[in-house]
């Protein structure tokens, strides 16, 4: 497997449909099927939005030619804004419940992106529905869960995204699909090894030169490995973290002991809401924030840490491989390598016991990981 100014919104549009209609989607889509390991015989679903219609038809054609019985769910961009700000809010508390029936008789679900513009869907949306949408969203999960079926993201850049990200659309393209096609042999060394540190480990300590020491451990919990790979074999598997895949991908995360967590995180930059928030301070007690504070975009944090239920306990620590992935101020992949992401809020999903309606991943661009003593990130670098 191997902008710097707004670009008006209809512009953009025209531009990322040009870029879909104009691209040969067929050997990427191959690549998604035969990565997203699709037999015949097994029910797939692809989910998708308005703006990558060109990747759906592709995927579902391969697919079809693998011998699978593959369905298509499609929504677009108002039907997402309406559900967040127009559909009464006692609609959106009922839980979907028949999912979980549903997901019983599916094998593969292969997820593209759904909005093509989530800045303007979601950034004016009342949290209190958020919160509503978040928790009948945990009854899907709950579903994806307790089935076999496998779960393959694949995140194909647009326009949209390059904007948000402060960087040119033909930029951001080609490192994000270098990305995708990276040679993942090196990455997955890199990521095994790794895991079995993890997992032998007994204490894990982050730090930067920001401010951020916390140590933390993940005794017994299970760990993610993103080797952009998801075969049959991996079906049997209790949680879908272990059954998941994306396109790109190069990363390791794990769950945390939820109240192991003990020390102060110290984040210079980061968004709520799609606007910049900055220097984010905390103390972890015991897995829980507390004297929590911020900079520019504290009033947008704050209501988020107010409006939704739960302990803002500790959830879990994920470490990037993805050499092809650049971060910069405005744009902090989770794949990038060297990049370090400390969760906070529910992470059921991954196995955790956090029942949280709140979830928060903390970027870090410079931090040191130690495993029990041994430097496995070293300034934002991966020094395996």
């Amino acid at each position: 497997m191997k902008l710097k100014k707004f670009i008006p919104a209809v512009l953009l549009t025209c531009l990322c449909l040009s870029v879909y209609a104009q691209k040969d989607w067929t050997p990427l889509a191959k690549e998604i099927v035969e990565n997203a390991g699709i037999q015949p015989g097994e029910v797939v679903v692809v989910n998708a939005g308005q703006h990558n219609i060109p990747l759906l038809e592709a995927i579902v054609m391969e697919s079809n030619m693998k011998g699978a019985f593959t369905n298509v769910f499609f929504t677009t961009d108002e039907i997402e804004r309406s559900q967040a700000h127009d559909v009464h809010y006692q609609h959106l508390l009922a839980t979907p419940s028949f999912f979980a029936e549903w997901v019983k008789n599916i094998d593969v679900w292969i997820g593209l992106s759904t909005v093509e513009n989530p800045q303007i869907i979601l950034k004016d949306a009342l949290e209190v529905r958020m919160v509503a949408l978040r928790q009948g969203g945990q009854k899907l999960y709950d579903g994806f869960n307790k089935v076999k079926c496998r779960v393959y993201s694949v995140n194909y850049p647009t326009p949209q995204e390059a904007a948000l990200a402060k960087m040119e659309f033909p930029a951001y393209e080609k490192m994000t699909v270098d990305a995708m096609e990276a040679d993942y042999t090196p990455i997955v060394v890199k990521a095994q090894a790794l895991k079995n540190l993890l997992k032998a480990s007994k204490s894990i300590k982050v730090t930067s030169p920001d401010g951020t020491s916390l140590t933390l451990s993940c005794a017994g919990r299970s760990i993610y490995l993103g080797d952009g790979i998801t075969s049959k074999a991996d079906s049997p598997n209790k949680l879908l973290s272990e059954r998941m895949a994306s396109l790109p991908d190069g990363r390791v995360s794990v769950t945390g002991i939820e109240t192991s967590a003990n020390g102060k995180v110290v984040v210079p930059r980061d968004k709520c809401r799609y606007q910049p928030i900055t220097d984010i301070r905390f103390d972890v007690m015991g897995g829980k924030m507390m004297n929590i504070k911020a900079a520019d975009g504290k009033e947008c944090f704050e209501k988020l840490l107010t409006e939704n239920a739960g302990d803002k306990m500790f959830s879990g620590i994920s470490i990037g491989l993805n050499p092809a992935l650049i971060p910069n101020d405005d744009y902090r992949p989770l794949c990038a390598a060297g990049i370090v992401y400390l969760s906070f809020g529910n992470n059921q999903l991954e196995g955790g016991k956090n029942t949280s309606s709140f979830s928060w991943s903390f970027p870090m661009t410079n931090a040191t990981v130690e495993i029990d003593g041994k430097v496995v990130v070293k300034d934002g670098k991966v020094v395996m």
